[in-house]
């Protein structure tokens, strides 16, 4: 093992105001607030503990709130620790907000020399990078406008470019990589791939976990400023990914018991869509099989994907059934979509429990983890449905192999289609089956 270059041991940082917020005397006179009022503590971060390897690549996710731009802050010496101690071994280059540290009336050009300047490059070692930071960045028709007229992707073209080539043992990343065009993506990811190489460390913040998983080896998950796990990148993004769907699972299946439930807010945003199930028909039971028929919820892009559901018919449906499948990202967006008007035509017109499967011999998806809604409904008419599973089955595509790092492919998705076969045995012996 390298030697750690971030040793956090139980960090904490506290935020206070006080419940009073006039701004001015004025206002302190008009509304009698020469009394602060009460002190007000938030505890952003608390009682941290871990280590990051120097050479390594390491992330932190979390919901908005969790603490995760709190600790960027902490370890780029912005602000420190209230309690707790964090020892970090190196020149740090931090691109934590766009714009951060730009000087908007300076040209791009000018706010390159201050940028190094803040680094600590002398001005002759500013000039040796020059060229390199102006070639990465692209900006050269605009290089000696003022920053104030600079797009957001264009700044953060600039903050990359010059981050990169201070020569910094510690690269912090929040977010940044959202903002810009794929091409300028793929380029930065590449980048990053080589200062891992070099013997640099990476620390990224991301709500994009795809992200997270192609450039982090470990992963830190944050939840209300606690350390709820820590370890492998795909051994905590699974657990993040499982939680987010616990709400969907935990409020779905009480409506299928006919059960009371109190939606929190989280559980609202879920299952916007999300109805009391018809009585003529339900989904029973669903499985995710790969090729061996053995049940998972990983499957390589090459390989086929099988789900093989049962569904109990309780009364005749002279309308038809029809089965709708989609597949969405973990942040709600649509990926692809399946219609399947002809595995149930029979089962429409005799009670009993059906089982069907459905065979995808090829994925024309991008790799990342995915959540399945499968719809049962009407023949033309998915809102006239019987029964829904809403985001209920998680699932993680891969390219053919271990985790490889190929950006262009795991980072610029298109949206496609796939193809599928499906088939219907006869009815099963049981008539019912409890819910999943």
């Amino acid at each position: 093992m390298s030697e750690p270059i971030i040793v956090a041991r139980n960090v904490t940082k506290t935020f206070t105001r006080r419940r009073n917020t006039a701004v001015s005397f004025k206002e302190m006179v008009v509304a009698n607030q020469f009394d602060r009022g009460e002190l007000i503590t938030h505890r952003a971060l608390d009682d941290l503990s871990f280590e990051v390897e120097r050479g390594r690549s390491f992330a932190v996710v979390g919901h908005n709130g969790s603490g995760k731009s709190t600790l960027l802050r902490l370890i780029a010496g912005i602000t420190d620790p209230t309690s707790g101690t964090l020892e970090v071994r190196g020149r740090v280059a931090a691109l934590l907000e766009l714009g951060a540290g730009f000087h908007p009336e300076l040209t791009g050009m000018e706010n390159i020399f201050l940028l190094c300047g803040i680094y600590g490059l002398t001005r002759e070692e500013t000039l040796e990078r020059l060229d390199n930071i102006l070639a990465f960045c692209e900006l050269d028709r605009f290089i000696h406008t003022p920053a104030k007229r600079y797009s957001t992707g264009m700044m953060v073209r600039l903050g990359f470019s010059i981050a990169l080539h201070v020569d910094a043992d510690i690269l912090l990343l929040d977010e940044v990589l959202a903002v810009g065009d794929g091409y300028f993506q793929t380029k930065c990811l590449r980048a990053i791939d080589k200062l891992r190489d070099h013997g640099q460390t990476v620390f990224i913040v991301s709500h994009n976990h795809v992200l997270v998983e192609t450039i982090a080896e470990r992963v830190l998950w944050l939840d209300h400023g606690r350390q709820r796990m820590m370890g492998r990148a795909e051994t905590v993004l699974d657990a993040v990914f499982d939680d987010m769907q616990e709400g969907v699972r935990r409020v779905t299946q009480n409506v299928h018991a006919g059960q009371e439930h109190e939606l929190t807010e989280r559980d609202t945003v879920a299952v916007a869509r999300f109805q009391a199930q018809g009585r003529e028909a339900r989904l029973a039971r669903v499985r995710l099989l790969d090729p061996a028929g053995g049940e998972t919820r990983r499957f390589e892009l090459d390989k086929p994907v099988t789900l093989e559901l049962e569904v109990v018919v309780r009364e005749v449906i002279p309308q038809g059934l029809a089965l709708y499948m989609s597949f969405g990202s973990a942040t709600g967006g649509h990926a692809a979509h399946f219609e399947d008007h002809e595995s149930l035509r029979d089962a429409a017109a005799t009670p009993g429990t059906y089982r069907v499967r459905v065979d995808f011999p090829t994925m024309h998806l991008h790799p990342g983890r995915y959540v399945i809604t499968i719809v049962l409904a009407e023949p033309g008419r998915p809102n006239n449905w019987f029964d829904m599973h809403l985001r209920m089955y998680p699932i993680t595509l891969r390219q053919p192999g271990e985790r490889m790092r190929n950006f262009e492919e795991t980072l610029l998705p298109t949206i496609g289609g796939f193809a599928a076969n499906s088939s219907t045995n006869s009815p099963v012996d049981e008539k019912e089956d409890s819910p999943k």
